[in-house]
């Protein structure tokens, strides 16, 4: 996993990051995120508070999330959960015209397909 990555994404806009777990597992959202960045390209990561995503756009990642089984209160509907902070940043992006909707959901696609 990527550190300055997680630093700047993890550690500004999730609430469940928990930095004292040794090998922790990354949420999808910074995957995707991770992914993008990945391909030659440069994602300017907004500060936390630069706006509040709509949670909506960020369910349709849900189906592609490894978390979603039985782990996400988000998922599962239940009130008041935030998404990860990985969906909240994709969600960021999205409002600024940083990526597309077809890019994250081709990202989140290609990584569940190489996870199977």
């Amino acid at each position: 996993m990527n550190n300055e990555l997680r630093e700047k994404v993890c550690e500004r806009f999730c609430s469940y990051y928990k930095p004292s777990r040794a090998g922790e597992s990354a949420c999808l959202g910074f995957l995707v995120i991770q992914h993008l960045a990945g391909r030659d390209r440069v994602i300017e990561i907004p500060p936390p508070g630069a706006g509040q995503p709509g949670a909506a756009a960020d369910r349709e990642l849900c189906g592609y999330c490894g978390y979603r089984a039985g782990d996400c209160d988000f998922a599962a509907g239940i009130a008041g959960a935030p998404p990860c902070g990985g969906f909240v940043l994709i969600g960021l992006l999205l409002q600024k015209g940083i990526v597309t909707s077809a890019e994250v959901l081709d990202a989140a696609r290609s990584l569940h397909r190489a996870a199977e």
